[in-house]
């Protein structure tokens, strides 16, 4: 048989599990779970002394079913620990079976309650997976204060002269900002001509050039015109023409494409070919600069909290790959503004 599935769903008690498992189910699949393990609960009582056997038998029931193509195959345990869907990919992956995982996380009926889950597990224990629950995609962690604390090393020598770093900056909410009001930059007007802190700051520790590296997905994607790009390359440099400061730019303009525009010759525009993926978190953009500048990089951005971290992510991944880079978040400039 082609295309035979597997789906093996996560969640804690009461998160919808069984519902959602014959759902997918339907007349022809077939839903297993641990929960079902005969004597697993003694006058309603969960006896936890049958954890290992009730897993092995619900595995080896999968097993069973698989060698008879039976499809599709549903899944219904907590699997709060990624270890538990190992054995359920891999049997999946031998016998010929696609896999999907799908997490619960939860149930509110019409008048916005819960209901009471199949087995009456208390809250505590709820809780208790709950805090045990390991994401397949764990979010990027945000910027330590280790990597702060060397950051502002390399930053101290800068400015004292000892050691001259390759400044690459991220444009928008690190450099330069959207007037009161606004959220984005759309166009030049757009821009607090008054906010020019971050370039004092820079200015303050001796940096007399800044390679820009910045998303600019609204390019690739029609919202804006690339002539945009010419006018806020512009724009930024004539901001940092009080303090002497050199630019360049370079922008990603397409999601996970090489493709990228680059301001480095008297702010005329090239459109290049990077050799890796150009947009952030990718390096492409740091490894094209780094080409054109061998000195180490000190990456100065603003996204850098849980939940948005593609600076901090592109820089963590360009020292992976042998790139000597150190993050510096946006704040740390007003140490020296």
């Amino acid at each position: 048989m082609d295309n035979k599935k597997l789906i093996v769903l996560r969640g804690a008690s009461g998160a919808g599990k069984s519902t959602i498992a014959k759902m997918i189910a339907g007349s022809t699949g077939k839903v297993f779970a641990a929960d079902d393990y005969p004597g697993r609960y003694k006058d309603g009582k969960y006896d936890a002394s049958l954890n290992a056997q009730a897993h092995e038998w619900c595995q080896m029931l999968v097993g069973d079913e698989m060698h008879l193509e039976t499809s599709p195959i549903v899944v219904a345990n907590t699997n709060m620990k990624l270890a538990y869907l190992k054995p359920y990919l891999e049997m999946a992956k031998n016998l010929g079976y696609s896999a999907q995982v799908i997490a619960c996380e939860g149930v509110l009926l019409p008048d916005g309650t819960v209901p009471k889950n199949l087995h009456d597990t208390p809250q505590s224990v709820i809780e208790a997976q709950l805090d045990g629950f390991q994401p397949m995609h764990p979010p990027e962690p945000g910027v330590t204060a280790q990597e702060c604390v060397d950051a502002m090393k390399a930053l101290s020598l800068q400015e004292t002269g000892m050691k001259s770093y390759q400044v690459v900056c991220d444009l928008v909410g690190t450099l330069i900002f959207p007037k009161p009001g606004l959220t984005y930059i759309n166009s030049v007007s757009d821009i607090d001509l008054e906010r020019i802190e971050s370039f004092a700051a820079l200015d303050a520790v001796g940096v007399k050039r800044i390679a820009i590296a910045s998303n600019q997905l609204g390019v690739g994607s029609g919202y804006l015109d690339v002539r945009f790009l010419d006018e806020l390359a512009a724009a930024v440099t004539a901001m940092t023409k009080p303090f002497g400061i050199e630019m360049t730019f370079t922008f990603a303009i397409e999601r996970n494409s090489r493709s990228a525009i680059d301001y480095s010759t008297e702010l005329q525009r090239h459109e290049i070919s990077l050799e890796v993926e150009a947009d952030k978190p990718n390096i492409g953009m740091l490894r094209f600069l780094s080409d054109c500048d061998s000195r180490e990089i000190i990456y100065i951005g603003d996204a850098h909290q849980p939940g948005r971290t593609e600076d901090v992510s592109m820089v963590r991944r360009a020292s992976k790959s042998g790139m000597k880079i150190t993050y510096l978040p946006a704040e740390c400039l007003q140490i020296y503004g």
